[in-house]
């Protein structure tokens, strides 16, 4: 096997790798946004809660 097939086989499969990890970051970041998200909901549901205990 020459070097040049060597790089036909080794190519792809980087670009691959690159297109994994930026999918992989827009899922993970996508993620990380909904946890927020309902995050926020939460913690307005328990000083909703708490408003009205004080009241």
């Amino acid at each position: 096997m020459s070097w040049m097939d060597a790089n036909l086989i080794v190519i792809p499969f980087i670009f691959l790798g690159k297109i994994a990890i930026f999918v992989f970051a827009i899922w993970y970041a996508w993620k990380l946004l909904k946890l927020q998200k309902e995050k926020n909901l939460l913690l307005k549901d328990i000083s909703e809660k708490l408003n009205k205990l004080d009241k």
